[in-house]
């Protein structure tokens, strides 16, 4: 196929591909082209000139990825698939739609998309199927895959398929649709989803608990998680308190919704001592904790290591004191924060650190020895792609043989 043959916009002027050459980890690499696809059309012939030249391709919705994933010699900027095509009893969307924007749409319904990442401004439904991306209400939501029922995906070759349907259940045959859900565009690149979504939740109650150390935060989680589940439920350590402006050595932010909210925080209460005043304070700083981070770190910005770890609620206290202590012993300045309410927990170095990938090794085997993930919605990209045989072992050669089936030519990236 000839590029000419290619519809959409196309660049391939230097300084335009420079600003395709990095994500949100320190991972940089530059494409050969960039293409801008305005249909499914556009993506499937984009995917066939890089069969017919060889070429590596990849989709990139905005560019939040922590652990280097949209990189290829054709990134395909999938900004302008930005449609929300039908709701019915569900809602059929384009991969570039950003999920506030879905959200501002369903409100007038009465109904949200509920997986809601840090970046939900900036990011895109198609980057979080990719990732199974989570956020600050997946303690009580779930994930992103919790809530795709259907995709429209270009294959390798340049092929499309529909996946799943609009029904809630669905028995028939393997389940592809959440095949390619994490799959990292590894598979094929999403280019539409039909995602179930539910009725607001109405009433909200949020508030903070304050604790001597973070470890005493972690215990105070696992206590709530054994009576009730919030609707949200943040873990910050010292360092990240003072980021969002809490003068504290740990805490915990909380929030309960629905027609059982006051009932849950009144139960919550007999566990940890509440401020009901200060809690609503909090919420943006947290969403806004990388770049906040800035200032409290040696180098200017926080350090990507080991960043997105997750283990059972139960083990919460015991993965802080051993990420402490690995960081304490390698002497590395950090911090700790996370989404601790589903057991997934964010440190962030704050001075260089020679040995990181050491430091990195050590904290994912301890993690798995906890029988925890070493990513909980970050995924995998080239950062991780060093470690994931740590945890997936066996399934590991699994993997490879779906992959080399569906992409045998390596047309997509390999995170394996």
């Amino acid at each position: 196929m000839n590029i000419n043959k290619i519809k959409c916009k196309i660049l391939d002027d230097e300084v335009d591909l420079m600003c395709y050459s990095a994500d949100s980890s320190d991972i940089e690499k530059t494409p050969k082209l960039v293409v801008i696809p305005q249909t499914t059309e556009d993506v499937s012939c984009a995917v066939e000139f890089a069969c017919e030249n060889d070429l590596q391709i990849i989709a990139r919705g905005s560019g939040t990825s922590l652990c280097g994933q949209p990189f290829a010699d054709i990134v395909l900027d999938m900004s302008r698939m930005n449609k929300i095509l039908w709701l019915k009893d569900s809602v059929c969307v384009e991969a570039g739609v950003i999920p506030f924007e879905l959200n501002k749409y369903l409100n007038k319904f009465n109904l949200f998309f509920p997986p809601d990442p840090s970046t939900h401004k900036q990011c895109t439904i198609g980057g979080m199927i990719a990732n199974n991306a989570s956020g600050i209400h997946s303690v009580k939501y779930g994930t992103t895959k919790d809530y795709v029922l259907g995709l429209e995906v270009v294959l390798a070759d340049g092929s499309v398929i529909k996946t799943g349907t609009e029904s809630l259940k669905s028995s028939a045959g393997y389940n592809i649709t959440q095949l390619f859900c994490r799959s990292e565009g590894t598979l094929g690149i999403i280019t539409k989803a039909i995602l179930r979504v539910l009725p607001k939740p109405g009433k909200k109650i949020e508030a903070v608990a304050k604790f001597k150390t973070i470890e005493a935060a972690g215990q105070g989680i696992v206590d709530i998680k054994n009576i009730v589940i919030p609707s949200a439920m943040e873990l910050l350590d010292d360092v990240a308190c003072k980021a969002v402006g809490a003068d504290c050595n740990a805490m915990i932010l909380i929030e309960t919704d629905g027609s059982g909210a006051e009932e849950d925080m009144k139960k919550i209460s007999k566990i940890v001592k509440l401020n009901y005043d200060e809690g609503a304070s909090y919420w943006d700083g947290r969403r806004n904790m990388v770049p906040a981070l800035s200032k409290f770190s040696e180098t200017g910005k926080a350090v990507l290591i080991a960043e997105d770890v997750g283990v059972p609620i139960r083990k919460i206290p015991e993965a802080i004191r051993g990420i402490k202590e690995i960081f304490e012993k390698h002497g590395l300045k950090a911090t700790i924060y996370g989404h601790a309410g589903d057991g997934n927990l964010h440190p962030k170095v704050l001075c260089e650190a020679k040995d990181a990938d050491t430091v990195e090794k050590e904290i994912y085997e301890f993690i798995l020895g906890l029988g925890g993930t070493i990513t909980a919605e970050h995924g995998i990209g080239l950062a991780r792609k060093p470690y994931l045989s740590l945890e997936a072992k066996e399934s590991l050669e699994v993997m490879k043989k779906i992959k080399n089936v569906l992409d045998p030519e390596g047309r997509f990236p390999n995170f394996l």
